[in-house]
C-alpha cells in the first residue's frame, strides 16, 4: 500500500514537472511585417518556445481586402489563432488599415477588440506593435493617402494603443526611416552585414529580447 502510494506520489510529481516545463507557445499574427519576418529568418526566432505564424499580407484589423469584401483567409488565420489559444500572441496591423478618411480612433478600436478577444479565450499575454512609417503610396487603393496624412493618423493610433497597453505596446526606436527600409519605402530591409543590422534584424531582434525574457 505505501509502495503503491509513494509510485502515485512520484508519478504525479513528474506530470506536474513535465507540465511546468514544458514550452510557451507563441504566435506572431499581422500583415507582410510578420510574412516577412517569418521568410527572413526562415519560421525560426530562435527563442525557447514553439513559434506559430498567422500572416497575411494586406491584412486589415476588420479583415477587409482591397476590394472591401472580408478576406477569408484572414478571418480563418483569426480562427485558428483563437482555436490555439497560445500563452502569448505577438499582434501587427494597423497599416493597412490606414487611408484619407479613416478614422485613427477606429483602427485603435478594433486593435482594441482583437486584444480582448485574444484575453477572452485565455491568452495570457498580448504584444501589440507600434504602427511605423511609410513612405510610398503608389499601391494604396486611396490614390490620395500621403505620408503627411498616414504618419499624422499612425501617430494617433499609437499614442493611444501605447497609453491602454503600457509595457505591452511594443515600439521599434531603434528602425529609422529611410535608412532601414526596403526599396519599396513599405517593408523593413531584409539586408544585413556585420557591422550593420537594419530593417528586419532590428525588428527581429526585438521581438527576440521580448520572448527571451518570458519565463513559461
Amino acid at each position: 500500500m505505501h509502495i503503491l502510494l509513494l509510485f502515485n506520489a512520484y508519478h504525479n510529481f513528474m506530470l506536474i514537472s513535465i507540465a511546468f516545463n514544458m514550452p510557451m507557445n507563441i504566435a506572431l499574427y499581422g500583415d507582410s511585417y510578420v510574412s516577412r519576418l517569418k521568410n527572413f529568418c526562415k519560421s525560426d526566432l530562435r527563442v525557447p518556445a514553439n513559434v506559430c505564424w498567422y500572416d497575411r499580407s494586406g491584412l486589415r484589423s476588420d479583415f477587409l481586402n482591397r476590394k472591401g469584401r472580408i478576406d477569408e483567409t484572414a478571418k480563418n488565420n483569426y480562427d485558428d489563432l483563437k482555436e490555439l489559444k497560445p500563452d502569448v500572441v505577438f499582434i501587427n496591423v494597423g497599416g493597412n488599415d490606414l487611408s484619407t478618411k479613416s478614422d485613427p480612433r477606429e483602427v485603435y478600436e478594433r486593435i482594441m477588440a482583437l486584444v480582448h478577444e485574444m484575453r477572452q479565450v485565455g491568452v495570457n499575454v498580448v504584444y501589440v506593435a507600434e504602427i511605423m512609417t511609410r513612405g510610398d503610396f503608389s499601391k494604396c487603393p486611396d490614390t490620395e493617402m500621403n505620408k503627411t496624412s498616414f504618419d499624422r493618423q499612425r501617430r494617433k493610433i499609437n499614442t493611444l494603443l501605447a497609453k491602454e497597453l503600457k509595457e505591452r505596446f511594443v515600439k521599434f526606436g531603434d528602425v529609422h526611416y529611410p535608412s532601414d527600409y526596403s526599396r519599396d519605402l513599405v517593408h523593413l530591409s531584409d539586408f544585413s552585414d556585420i557591422t550593420n543590422n537594419t530593417g528586419l534584424k532590428k525588428y527581429e531582434s526585438r521581438l527576440r529580447r521580448i520572448f527571451c525574457s518570458l519565463k513559461s
